[in-house]
């Protein structure tokens, strides 16, 4: 999904933590009951689930599968929006770790948050910074508009809907700066950690 197409969705939808949070529970009170055969273990069991919705044959679940499948299994949020939520590079798929993730206690601040922080401070030196960047009409406020468009036109890979709204903690659908900088505050420690796995990587290559 485009980023400005997710931030028209964003005035309809709450925080992402609420939707993650309805979807553990249903995870728990009925995909795992409706597996035929429960596991030893709880990873088993999530990778079971993973082919239940999807992820059987190619090992990838796409937002039709995902949709389709969770629809199918009555599921009483927004699947649509879980998806845009999890998808966190925004490729329209999910592999198993992906999946796994989701359950995970801290999924938004190792997932969207953490690529979003990653993004902006490789562009900018200070959260001030890249507010300013942001905020088109210098009014000290981030609109969805000029937020997403902005971050489209930078090439943001991820959902800008989805990071609106994690940014967004009054839910008056504007950022302030404040909330900004609370989002960003170790910017700094986040481009080191990103910039120490980028050389880790290459190093791994070359070996």
């Amino acid at each position: 999904m485009g980023p400005c197409a997710s931030c028209e969705k964003a005035k309809k939808l709450g925080h992402p933590k609420e939707e993650l949070d309805k979807f553990k529970n249903y995870y728990n009170d009925v995909l795992l009951n409706a597996l035929e055969k429960r596991s030893q273990t709880p990873e088993e069991d999530m990778a079971s689930v993973f082919q239940v919705l999807g992820g059987g044959n190619d090992r990838q679940i796409t937002r039709e599968e995902f949709l389709k499948h969770l629809t199918n299994h009555s599921y009483p949020g927004n699947s649509d929006d879980l998806f845009d939520i999890v998808d966190v590079d925004n490729e329209g798929l999910l592999n198993l770790e992906e999946f796994k993730s989701i359950l995970t206690v801290n999924f938004i601040k190792h997932g969207p948050v953490r690529l979003f922080k990653s993004f902006i401070s490789k562009k900018y030196k200070t959260p001030e910074q890249a507010f300013d960047a942001l905020n088109v009409d210098r009014n000290k406020v981030l609109t969805e508009e000029e937020f997403c468009g902005e971050l489209e036109k930078m090439r943001y890979d991820g959902d800008s809907g989805v990071i609106f709204r994690i940014l967004d903690e009054d839910n008056d659908y504007q950022v302030t700066l404040d909330e900004f900088k609370r989002l960003l505050g170790k910017q700094k420690r986040i481009a080191e950690e990103a910039d120490a796995k980028e050389i880790k990587l290459h190093k791994s290559k070359k070996a």
